[in-house]
């Protein structure tokens, strides 16, 4: 009884810590890292202080889970699908459309997440910051390898550098999740991704998957 109880209890403790980083991810990518105290992660949560304390020793803390729980949700829902088709122009293609698709949902907040901590974070934020970097360059490498792998199949402009590439469509990805996070998005997200396309690749390439 006593180790099924214990169990249980270990259940519901990753449970809270699953749902704080729900949560909290939602409250930073809507209002910044900065601009949300544990004092509102506490009343979004209906946790006590205590309870926060207990599963992070800092607001730091509870920010680097949150930026893991969303590289693994990146790993999992546009980066792993988009990989498995055959050659690198479709997978530029369908990570894009898959970056559409997931922001086109009112639970994904990650890339507004990112955005927005992107435009705040200073040197002062120290882990958080780095971590961030990490992140960003990790994207940045993943989209000048593929884009370098399309020009090498003949799949892409051969007059844009892979690096130039890939820095264009981070920069129009985060500027427009941007402009939609302020209301000021005067094109649909379709027709930027849709110019992207254009711009980069020579061909629409097929998607299909491989089997």
């Amino acid at each position: 009884m006593a180790r099924a109880e214990k169990q249980l209890g270990q259940q519901r403790g990753k449970a809270t810590r699953s749902d704080m980083v729900k949560v909290t991810r939602r409250l930073f990518s809507e209002h910044g890292y900065h601009n949300t105290g544990i004092a509102d992660i506490q009343e979004a949560t209906g946790l006590t202080k205590g309870a926060f304390y207990h599963h992070f020793r800092s607001k730091e803390d509870l920010a680097l889970a949150i930026l893991e729980a969303a590289r693994e949700d990146y790993a999992e829902q546009l980066i792993k699908p988009a990989m498995k088709h055959a050659s690198p122009g479709a997978r530029i293609e369908a990570l894009l459309d898959g970056a559409l698709a997931l922001n086109a949902r009112p639970q994904w907040c990650n890339c507004r997440l990112l955005a927005t901590l992107s435009a705040e974070l200073t040197a002062g934020d120290g882990r958080l910051r780095e971590t961030m970097q990490a992140m960003q360059l990790s994207f940045f490498e993943m989209w000048r390898d593929l884009c370098a792998e399309a020009r090498h199949t003949g799949e892409a402009n051969d007059e844009i550098e892979p690096a130039t590439a890939a820095q264009s469509i981070m920069n129009a990805m985060a500027g427009l999740v941007l402009s939609h996070k302020l209301g000021t998005a005067q094109v649909l997200p379709e027709k930027l991704v849709g110019l992207l396309k254009r711009t980069l690749l020579k061909r629409p390439p097929s998607v299909t998957p491989t089997t």
